[in-house]
């Protein structure tokens, strides 16, 4: 599928941001890669072009994770907004150079069926086919985990049948009768509109937390160089509130919030405001988000090591206040 809105290098952006929090004379600058997962940090964006006061901040949205996570390391950015496994694999790259500062818990991957519901809970899914495209990603661990954990075996009590984009997975919706398939937004909204007779039946996030699995479903959140962070503490604290605040004001506000997928393309033309309030998007920081993150990587990291950057990150990985 073709990206919409956003689909350059926004590039840096230098704006105003409220709060008055740290040393005026050096800018935190923040990066994000396009997508739904940068719909908080689209809307701090928008809300520090609209503001007037004291801080500087110098936004930049890359198309790729690829592009973000070495400017990161190499400092051209002191926060960034990127998946939960790979902060955790740059802390340890980096020797501890990074901390995580907040999380978000989002309701991003959903199992659709076509036709009768038959599907409710994961165990439902014993003897299905179904369709997903990312084999090799958090996609597939994340659906292996939660089948595992009910003792469904992938390929034996059921079929995943991988392809190679999300656009030939909807290609099945729209051709088979019966068919189920597992995707991310926003190829859910975008099916929803395309595919007569379809349901979304599961969310991977529910499912994780009705589970009983460990940790919570914190697919993405914030990144800090520890050095800017030691610098600056004050600044990046009143960031990381700003941001929370960012992020949760869209489950309270989801016109407001679809208004917002619309103009930078995050959402097809068949989104409505109950497909962001029904995300079910948060942002954590603090004890919460600690307890969330860590029990989320410990269960990637038993199922596949790689994803973590070969362990679970010790206490060390979270950024706390003093």
């Amino acid at each position: 599928m073709k990206k919409r809105g956003f689909a350059f290098l926004l590039g840096l952006l230098m704006l105003t941001f409220i709060g008055g929090c740290g040393n005026k004379e050096e800018p935190l600058r923040f990066g994000f890669v396009e997508g739904l997962p940068a719909m908080g940090a689209l809307r701090l964006m928008e809300d520090a072009g609209e503001a007037e006061g004291e801080q500087d901040m110098v936004f930049t949205m890359e198309a790729s994770l690829e592009e973000l996570a070495p400017k990161l390391l190499d400092g051209e950015v002191d926060i960034a907004l990127m998946p939960v496994e790979e902060a955790a694999s740059l802390y340890h790259e980096s020797g501890g150079a990074v901390k995580f500062a907040a999380a978000n818990i989002q309701n991003m991957y959903y199992v659709l069926e076509k036709g009768e519901e038959t599907i409710s809970r994961i165990w439902h899914l014993e003897g299905k086919t179904v369709y997903a495209a990312g084999k090799g990603t958090v996609a597939e661990e994340l659906l292996c985990c939660l089948l595992l954990a009910v003792r469904l075996v992938p390929d034996q009590d059921l079929e995943i049948c991988w392809l190679e984009s999300e656009e030939e997975v909807l290609s099945r919706l729209e051709s088979e009768e019966h068919a189920v398939a597992l995707l991310p937004e926003p190829f859910v909204t975008e099916a929803l509109g395309r595919v007569s007779n379809l349901h979304v039946v599961l969310d991977l996030a529910g499912a994780w937390d009705s589970g009983g699995m460990e940790g919570r479903l914190a697919l993405t959140g914030l990144l800090v160089r520890e050095e800017f962070a030691s610098r600056h503490p004050e600044q990046v604290y009143a960031f990381v509130e700003k941001y929370r605040e960012a992020v949760n004001d869209l489950f309270w506000n989801p016109e407001e919030g679809l208004a917002l997928a619309k103009t930078h393309g995050v959402f097809g033309s068949a989104a409505t405001a109950e497909t962001i309030r029904e995300s079910g998007i948060v942002c954590l920081d603090g004890e919460p988000m600690e307890k969330a993150v860590r029990g989320y990587l410990r269960t990637l990291c038993d199922r596949n090591p790689d994803l973590t950057g070969g362990k679970v990150p010790d206490n060390g990985f979270f950024l706390r206040k003093e």
